[in-house]
């Protein structure tokens, strides 16, 4: 009893396992899995942190620095210093070496320094709070990218799971056909080239089917790579394609809510600073220091703990007043001059860039509504012709080079009306997301 238990919890949760990677993913889903997942935009994170940090070390410059220092020394020759003779009474003129120092010395201490005047330090710490926004507004664009591409994939993927359905159904009600072909093959009313050729259709048909299923995996597989999502893992997909994006209108182009157009700004901006910052050099600079040492000596190593200790102490101001360095105070300013101008030039180029993708994407979006109507019409003649050559066949009038061309008419038809959908919605979606939407 116990073991069919087991056996029968084991099934149930293989059961649940398989309901759970059998369910569909919404496009919302889909997005929110790759606002997290997408290696892309993983990256961009990682490389905010670091500007974070970039800006908190900029500030620490403002920051006391303070450094402890140690030594000790053995000297197995004590130094010589020379002194006038007079001092100790001898003559003018004469000299006396004295070994001044014992054989082991030491000295602890603490260094301080604190910025008072620094205007490159300020300056630098603006430059990093940019560099900061400016990788903020890449992540921003970034993830506007990832969102446009995952959106795209997955409507290709709803209308791959559409051309499936349509080629299955067409497939399937040829095969009634054949179906009644081998019937009246089997009684002798049709001969064997006949039931041939039919199974020739049949075939590719079957083709087709297989066609479609390929690139409906293929389109999963863009939608896994955008998401971030395993790539040996299945996924499931809402395969009801939503045809009122077919008809939504766009609103007005506006250069401001292009995803970049704040990432070139701030571009601009940085040039700027870099350019205050390197007129910065000719500024003086003005700190504060101070220090404090202990010094020790003795006959042995255990002076440290048997001699006295001495201390000193200093306070005192530190000016540092740039006079020449033509790198860095000529020619580095002349070059950020000259970046401020190409990012000026830079940021012209690429608006005139989107405006031309949107006009140009307007129109072939236009052409895309156009040619979708055409085939539409195509499909629906090609239907018909379809399910007459069928009547044709179940009264016994056959033309299988007739056949065969509505057949291929048929999936022609409808594959173009799919390319048709699948370049619509593509334009659709550069100039969608091309306005931050």
């Amino acid at each position: 009893m116990a073991r069919l238990l087991i056996i029968f919890l084991c099934t149930g949760f293989c059961q649940l396992k398989i309901a759970a990677s059998a369910q569909s993913w919404s496009l919302e889903k889909c997005l929110n899995y790759a606002r997290e997942h997408n290696p892309e935009l993983q990256v961009s994170r990682s490389k905010l942190s670091g500007a974070a940090i970039d800006h908190k070390s900029a500030t620490a410059r403002l920051i006391p620095k303070i450094v402890g220092n140690g030594a000790l020394d053995h000297y197995w020759k004590i130094p010589v210093q020379v002194f006038p003779g007079q001092l100790v009474g001898q003559p003018e003129g004469t000299f006396v070496p004295v070994r001044l120092g014992t054989p082991w010395m030491g000295n602890i201490g603490l260094e301080a320094d604190l910025n008072l005047i620094d205007v490159e330090a300020w300056k630098q710490i603006r430059l990093a709070a940019l560099d900061q926004q400016l990788l903020e507004s890449d992540g921003k664009s970034a993830v506007n990218q990832v969102v446009r591409n995952v959106h795209m994939a997955y409507l290709s993927a709803q209308l791959g799971a559409l051309d499936i359905a349509g080629a299955s159904e067409q497939y399937s009600l040829y095969e009634q056909g054949h179906r009644l072909l081998r019937l009246q093959f089997e009684k002798g009313l049709t001969d064997k080239i006949s039931l041939n050729q039919s199974e020739i259709i049949l075939r590719n048909l079957k083709t087709n089917i297989v066609k479609t299923q390929t690139d409906f995996a293929c389109a999963l597989l863009d939608l896994k790579f955008w998401m971030g999502y395993p790539m040996e893992d299945s996924i499931g997909i809402d395969q009801s394609f939503n045809e009122v994006l077919m008809t939504q209108k766009l609103e007005n182009f506006n250069e401001e809510r292009l995803p970049d157009h704040q990432t070139y700004l701030l571009r601009t901006e940085i040039h700027r600073r870099q350019y205050a910052l390197a007129r910065a050099v000719w500024y003086p600079k003005v700190s504060l220091r101070s220090g404090y040492s202990r010094l020790g000596f003795g006959q042995n190593l255990d002076f440290i703990g048997s001699s006295k200790w001495f201390s000193s102490g200093f306070v005192g101001l530190k000016v540092a007043v740039p006079i020449l360095d033509l790198e860095k105070m000529v020619y580095e300013p002349k070059r950020q001059k000259g970046l401020i101008r190409t990012a000026d030039l830079e940021h012209e180029q690429f608006l005139q860039q989107q405006k031309q993708i949107w006009l140009r994407g307007q129109k072939l979006m236009s052409q895309a509504l156009r040619t979708i109507s055409e085939q539409e019409q195509n499909l629906l003649l090609s239907s018909e012709n379809e399910l007459l050559s069928r009547k044709k066949l179940e009264k016994g009038i056959i033309n299988f080079i007739e056949l065969r061309q509505l057949q291929e008419e048929l999936s022609l038809a409808r594959r173009q009306l799919t390319d048709a959908k699948r370049e619509y919605l593509k334009h659709y979606l550069t100039l969608h997301y091309l306005q931050n939407n």
